[in-house]
């Protein structure tokens, strides 16, 4: 019977150290791969078996991997494609100048290697990393290994623990070992060598410093977090000439860098203020009947007053501001607009504001209009809501801690306009296109005078947190787009999938309006204290509904309504649709199309039975 470690992969090679290895029992040998084999043959001949271990006890007429002939083998994958994973051969007594050439036949599958406490010595191999790229464990401690520590170190990205204490290796540190170029990095050695000059400072792995114990027994090494000073008489008349040689030549240049500079900061200015004045001239409305200056959104805000502030984001300030007139508007100023001033980033969010601004619908805040104030200062022109967001309606913000009376109409009334406003992004644009809202959340749902809810934000997200390294569509997608781990999303309305994979897309924003859905609900937010740890509002609401007895999350806002148990069918049916659209799995989730349906039978069930409850009275 052969036991063998069976590696179960998930997600591709790049996350070896995240899947989970089991036990499985094999007795069939059959059907080993050739690659295997010559992967162990390969190494048993490139080194020198002076305990004559492997001579002895690596014994190929048994299966590979077959428990009991291989000792300090592991392998992983199934009976078809077995892989050696693991070499764990330290203490072994064997011997070898150069580095064990034959592990190059390991390939892919290799990620652990120990050959501690041995008596390998020459050179470590600069390819090394070429040979083995998924190495998470390379132990080389305790042996005769001489020279520099290799550049090519720094392309074992999935590296967790190098240790090399105990040889001969010479040379400064490569500041890529401090740097965060091995991105999994958290363990490292390098006590008891030959190594000389400063530590890289500061010397960070994955948030946590090296003790002094990493870089013990280096005589010539200094700088923290070693005791020795690297100010030392000694290292200052070893790199006296490196230092004053640069600096030299520094000093002759000096006069022809000013000249450039200067040359350089003449055009840019010029070119800059060119281009912003054109930016200034061309402040561009989308509603032919306003015409606005600069100057008259500051005439309109009292010079953007604290007084006339509606609202402050992480990369925005929006003001009330009210016309000559007489009309009201917001102006949201953006403070990162900073970022719009390279050519492309800036062409492309102005030709996305461009579509954002033709999109009409009655449950989406109509943008106005956008214009710079020549100093890379840009504010979007709004529609003013009467009545504030939908965050400070559900939780009374002038009484914090108490919840707002609002009976079950008016909440399925809310929830079926934002439906309406985001199958509307999501479906009713055009055929070809969707617009990802992309950051849903209660303060993102803005009401007017008679509670009707206006989407805001939709599409510009994303622009805001955009970085110079990420390119995403701001608005228009055909399913989703792909961004990098993002500052704009809000805590608790965020979909698993744009935390983890930073992945929009429609389903994303699905997940964003559940939660906004059983908010509006309970009226308990995603960080409610009423949740237990590691609780969502869904897991919360689930019990509830699982149980049969839902009382006790809804609402009490909306429990102060007269008779509101005639609701309880449409009421546990919300609950039911706002779990459902929380679902884990994107693929789980309706799209909104199908929501806005629900919920406009929803209400239409509702008219009926209040129709007949007015009847019965």
């Amino acid at each position: 019977m052969a036991l063998r470690l069976r590696f179960w992969q998930q997600g591709g090679p790049s996350t070896f150290t995240e899947g989970k290895l089991g036990l499985i029992i094999n007795g069939d040998p059959a059907g080993y791969t050739s690659d295997t084999e010559l992967c162990l043959k390969a190494f048993k001949s490139s080194v020198l078996d002076h305990s004559g271990i492997l001579h002895s006890q690596w014994n190929f007429s048994h299966g590979i991997c077959d428990y009991g002939f291989w000792p300090g083998v592991s392998c992983w994958g199934n009976r078809d494609d077995v892989q050696v994973m693991s070499l764990m051969l330290s203490g072994a007594g064997l011997a070898g100048n150069p580095f064990p050439a034959g592990l190059s036949k390991c390939g892919l599958g290799l990620v652990q290697l120990d050959l501690s406490k041995n008596n390998f010595s020459g050179l470590l191999p600069p390819n090394l990393c070429q040979m083995l790229p998924y190495l998470t464990t390379l132990n080389l401690s305790f042996n005769d290994f001489s020279g520099e520590i290799p550049l090519g170190l720094k392309d074992c990205l999935f590296l967790h623990s190098l240790d090399l204490q105990g040889n001969r290796l010479s040379g400064p540190i490569p500041p890529y070992l401090a740097t965060g170029l091995i991105p999994h990095l958290l363990s490292l050695n390098l006590s008891s060598n030959s190594l000389s000059g400063p530590i890289p400072f500061p010397f960070i792995l994955n948030g946590t410093s090296l003790p002094a114990s990493a870089f013990d027994h280096n005589p010539q090494l200094c700088g923290l977090p070693l005791t020795l000073p690297c100010s030392t008489t000694h290292h200052h008349n070893n790199h006296l000439i490196e230092i004053l040689v640069p600096i030299a030549a520094l000093l002759l240049l000096l006069p022809f860098i000013v000249m450039a500079l200067r040359l350089w900061s003449w055009w840019w200015q010029s070119h800059s203020l060119a281009r912003r004045t054109q930016m200034s001239a061309s402040f561009h409305m989308f509603d032919g009947h306003l015409r606005l200056s600069w100057k008259n959104l500051q005439q309109a805000t009292s010079n953007f007053s604290h007084a006339n502030i509606l609202g402050v984001g992480g990369s925005s300030t929006v003001y009330k501001g009210k016309l000559a007139n007489g009309k009201v508007l917001a102006i949201k100023v953006l403070q990162s607009s900073k970022a719009v001033h390279s050519s492309d980033v800036e062409k492309q969010f102005m030709t996305e504001l461009e579509v954002l601004g033709k999109l009409r619908h009655r449950n989406l805040v109509r943008i106005l209009g956008y214009c710079y104030n020549g100093q890379e200062t840009m504010a979007i022109i709004l529609d003013f809501m009467a009545m504030g967001s939908l965050d400070a309606l559900l939780h009374n913000q002038s009484l914090p801690g108490q919840q707002i009376n609002m009976g079950w109409k008016s909440r399925l009334y809310i929830l079926r306009s934002i439906a309406d406003g985001l199958a509307y992004l999501h479906h009713d644009y055009d055929g070809k296109h969707c617009v990802i809202h992309g950051d849903l959340k209660p303060g993102n749902v803005l009401l007017d005078e008679h509670l009707v809810a206006h989407i805001a934000d939709f599409g510009l997200a994303k622009f805001v947190g955009a970085t110079k390294t990420t390119s995403v569509p701001l608005a228009l997608s055909r399913e989703s787009v792909s961004a990098s781990k993002a500052q704009w999303w809000s805590f608790g309305y965020t979909a698993p999938e744009c935390a983890q994979q930073g992945v929009m897309s429609r389903k994303a924003d699905v997940f964003s309006f559940g939660v906004i859905m059983l908010e509006v609900m309970t009226g308990e937010r995603p960080g409610s204290y009423k949740l237990k740890e590691g609780q969502t509002l869904a897991d919360w609401v689930g019990t509830a509904l699982a149980s049969g007895i839902v009382d006790d999350v809804v609402a009490s806002g909306l429990k102060v309504e007269q008779n509101w148990k005639k609701w309880d069918a449409q009421i546990v049916a919300a609950l039911k649709l706002g779990c459902k659209c929380t679902s884990y799995k994107p693929n789980a989730r309706p799209y909104m199309h199908d929501v806005r349906s629900f919920l406009h039978d929803l209400a239409h069930k509702q008219d009926l039975i209040g129709h007949l409850s007015e009847m019965q009275q």
